[in-house]
């Protein structure tokens, strides 16, 4: 019979239990379908077959019921999942909270400040004067406001600078001649902004200017030549660096710029002299003229003896004569002493040819008795030792070359000697010497060692043919360009060709010396 029971229940209870079931079930019944229903999505068992019937009503409860709980169900796994992208996503609106918090504070701090021109990333700068420093390859800086050079007392560079690219300043060569403010500014961060804004810029440029020592603008030569020798003859080089003013500003400050953001222009020249390498390496006298090496020591150069008209060359080493004469002229006066000067001329690249210019007799020619006869009239001017400097810089700060003059000699004509018994008389001689003026200068007959060491001894020679300190010696036989082909005569001997030899009746070139000969 139990078999028939469930299909006699609805006919006998059907109008009782399904209006009473809905208000009595659903905290037993439908708790323990809706926790069966849980265990079974989630422990995912099978539900075995059980023994009870289901209304259809029930049945689509038990449906309805299922749908939404297995909805739940979907959520309470996914809960973990959930609760990390909610926690993300809580930090990431913190962040853009913080984000959007400091982007509000720095926009109302800029209101207030625009950037400014600082070297040190604190102070204000007025001005970009610091912009205008000058440096050496070898790390060596000069600043405008502690250099004073000048043309008369420029930098002396040291011998390692000898190139156009060995100095340089805050524009590259590459963009001789400005550069704008802005570039320099920005790339070194010469400037400071209170509120931190970024994206600076500014007006103005920055300029170089050389000039050579006749203020020839050579600026583009030297962006063109950075490999080219610093020269001594076109220096002192000005080298004048200048910045106009400026005004900086932000791209996106507010303001962008400001009072403070203005600074005014600067200019500064330096003065540069480069070490010279130049040297003086011998000199040469002419016309069978000696030769002697040039040295430091004033005392042993040539020539310490000299009259009017002599010649010699000059040999010169990383200098030209054309370089010597800019520096030192064409003609060139006595450092010390009086009555002499020289004449400088090219003769070559690297060889220059100096001409001693000094007292000499004036003679013009008379007629007397139908005859022509030579007559002194005057000489020009005194001798006193005269000393002599020439320079490799404009500057003349170092010496190339540099000798005394100690003994001066006259050419006086053409006289005789006679033999008056015993002793050797040159009366035309002395008496021409004694006719020159007297003070302050005596010239006199020169004696035999202001003429030459070199004397003839029987078949033998002894002395120094080739010496200083006397005419012979130092300009050669035939004394140069005087050409003396005759003999000379001394107060008690004659000297041929350079020898000295015993004196004898005959023609003599007559010379006569002053200058206080020792």
């Amino acid at each position: 019979m139990f078999r028939g029971q469930p299909a006699s229940q609805p006919a006998s209870q059907p109008a009782s239990q399904p209006a009473s079931q809905p208000a009595s079930q659903p905290a037993s019944h439908k708790l323990g379908l809706l926790k069966g229903l849980l265990s079974q999505a989630c422990i995912n068992h099978p539900i075995a077959s059980q023994r009870f019937f289901i209304s259809v009503k029930e049945i689509i409860t038990a449906k309805t019921y299922s749908l939404n709980l297995q909805l739940s169900l979907n959520f309470l796994c996914l809960k973990p999942t959930f609760l990390t992208i909610l926690a993300i996503s809580s930090l990431l609106i913190l962040s853009i909270n913080s984000a959007y918090a400091l982007n509000a504070s720095t926009a109302n701090a800029i209101h207030g400040n625009g950037p400014y021109l600082s070297f040190d990333g604190i102070n204000r700068a007025s001005t970009a004067e610091p912009l205008l420093w000058l440096r050496l390859s070898n790390g060596t800086v000069y600043e405008p406001y502690q250099d004073r050079s000048s043309s008369n007392n420029p930098i002396a560079l040291p011998e390692s600078i000898t190139k156009v690219k060995d100095i340089q300043t805050i524009i590259p060569f590459n963009n001789y001649p400005s550069i704008s403010l802005s570039s320099v500014i920005a790339s070194n961060n010469y400037f400071n902004d209170i509120d931190g804004d970024i994206g600076i810029s500014s007006s103005g440029t920055l300029n170089v200017k050389w000039s050579d020592v006749n203020n020839n603008d050579i600026t583009n030569w030297v962006k063109n030549n950075q490999d080219a020798s610093l020269s001594t003859t076109d220096s002192p080089y000005k080298v004048t660096i200048s910045s106009t003013s400026g005004r900086l500003s932000t791209r996106y400050g507010l303001p962008q710029s400001s009072d403070i953001s203005n600074f005014q222009g600067a200019s500064h020249t330096y003065y540069i002299l480069p070490a010279s390498q130049a040297r003086a390496l011998r000199t040469q006298g002419l016309n069978g003229g000696h030769s002697f090496d040039v040295t430091s020591d004033i005392n042993k150069n040539f020539p310490t003896t000299g009259g009017d008209g002599l010649s010699y060359y000059l040999y010169l080493s990383d200098i030209s004569s054309e370089e010597v004469i800019a520096v030192n002229g064409t003609n060139v006066n006595a450092v010390k002493g009086e009555g002499v000067y020289l004449t400088l001329s090219p003769e070559r690249k690297f060889v220059v040819k100096i001409t001693l210019n000094g007292p000499k007799v004036q003679e013009k020619l008379i007629v007397v008795n139908g005859k022509p006869v030579t007559v002194i009239t005057t000489v020009d001017k005194k001798f006193t030792w005269s000393t002599f400097v020439l320079y490799a810089d404009r500057n003349h700060s170092k010496v190339l070359y540099q000798f005394r003059i100690n003994k001066w000699f006259i050419r006086h004509g053409v006289g005789s000697i006679v033999n008056n018994g015993n002793r050797i008389i040159s009366s035309p001689s002395m008496e021409n010497c004694r006719k020159l003026p007297k003070e302050p200068d005596i010239y006199i007959t020169p004696d035999p060692r202001h003429l030459s060491k070199y004397r003839s001894k029987g078949q033998f020679f002894e002395g120094e043919k080739v010496s200083l300190n006397t005419l012979f010696g130092e300009w050669g036989e035939y004394i140069g360009l005087w050409n003396v082909e005759n003999k000379v005569q001394s107060s008690a001997e004659t000297v041929y060709k350079g020898v000295l030899g015993v004196s004898a009746i005959g023609t003599y070139s007559i010379i006569c010396i002053t200058g206080s000969p020792k």
